[in-house]
């Protein structure tokens, strides 16, 4: 597992923190999801867990090879910003071998805190709401991200 391309992209990019809470998602993908059900196009997937007696909850996951995209019905990247076990269980399935940039959000980098402090431009991933405003130093948006960084 260690050798594993996704594993060694998030120890590069995250923060200590926030990598081991990574790679325990990761690995309940892996070794405790299974893919129920999946449409013929494989756009669309239905994950639970390989135990069923103790959660027989089903998620669904879609993907768009188009557009590169992938979201969970968990909605845990949009709550919480990092992809779910259940997206990297459907990630396997398709031999996705690297998590696509757009869901490696900057707060959650190794370089957040040396970022957050830096006069330079707060790097993002195409996001507008990272952009300086002109004339200030931005001094809002480095806390709320701060915030996020301490949670």
């Amino acid at each position: 597992m260690k050798s594993s391309p996704i594993l060694n992209q998030a120890i590069k990019f995250y923060s200590k923190k926030l990598y081991s809470f990574f790679e325990e998602e990761f690995l309940h993908g892996l070794g405790g999801l299974n893919i129920e059900h999946s449409s013929s196009d494989l756009s669309i997937f239905s994950v639970t867990n390989i135990d069923n007696s103790t959660d027989s909850h089903n998620w669904i996951v879609n993907f768009n090879s188009l557009e590169g995209t992938i979201e969970c019905s968990c909605a845990k990247f949009e709550m919480m910003g990092i992809l779910c076990s259940h997206c990297m269980r459907v990630m396997r399935q398709l031999d996705i071998v690297n998590i696509p940039i757009k869901y490696l959000l900057p707060r959650w980098s190794d370089n957040a805190r040396k970022d957050l402090y830096s006069d330079g431009k707060i790097p993002c991933l195409g996001i507008n709401a990272c952009q300086p405003i002109e004339g200030s130093t931005n001094l809002m948006f480095r806390n709320y991200i701060y915030m996020l960084i301490c949670i």
